[in-house]
């Protein structure tokens, strides 16, 4: 009989596209395991279970790298940013840091943009859970356009979410995963987080 251990993983696939927005021919694909949780995660989960009225005094680091007293909120855990918004959801960067559990930003996040150096941040798509076999799972994903006028070497990623202090709304990082790409001009990438719990 096979044994299962009970796992929370992260998965990252990317995807490059001969056209924008991910359209054309699929160029290349790969997928890798993410190993670096940051600490923000533990914080953010923590108060979601504490419930209504919760506070984590003076120990979330928003992506801005400002020390924040964050409350539970209906909003915290929120990562599915618009087109064009580049502050949250699925990030990426041209930083090459390792990581480390105090990690609160990429080191050099791509900005939103058509100009020189820049990706077109697509809407994230978050797609609902699914069972498959003792699995649970569910996606968060987006697409990154080149119209810059050159190849854009991406080498990290990160998945940032919302949470809140007081009545106001900061960044979070959760999740950062060092993996080069590179994304030719006029071309796009799928970049998809796969978050699944297994259980025996």
């Amino acid at each position: 009989m096979k044994k299962f251990h009970p796992q929370l993983e992260i998965w990252l696939e990317v995807k490059n596209w001969s056209g924008p927005n991910g359209t054309g021919r699929l160029l290349s694909r790969k997928r890798v395991k993410c190993h670096s949780y940051v600490g923000n995660f533990i914080d953010l989960l923590y108060l979601q279970m504490l419930g209504s009225g919760g506070t984590l005094t003076d120990n979330i680091t928003d992506t801005s790298g400002t020390v924040r007293a964050v409350t539970n909120s209906s909003q915290a855990f929120q990562a599915n940013a618009a087109a064009g918004t580049a502050t949250f959801g699925v990030q990426v960067g041209t930083g090459t840091a390792a990581n480390d559990v105090a990690k609160y930003a990429l080191a050099a996040l791509i900005a939103n943009g058509a100009g020189a150096g820049q990706l077109q941040y697509g809407a994230v798509s978050v797609g609902a859970p699914a069972t498959v076999g003792q699995q649970r799972k569910f996606t968060v994903a987006r697409v990154f356009t080149n119209n810059s006028g050159a190849a854009i070497t991406v080498n990290e990623v990160g998945l940032v979410v919302y949470g809140q202090a007081g009545s106001y709304i900061y960044n979070f990082l959760v999740e950062r995963t060092l993996s080069t790409n590179t994304i030719a001009n006029g071309a796009s990438s799928t970049w998809t987080y796969t978050i699944s719990v297994t259980t025996s």
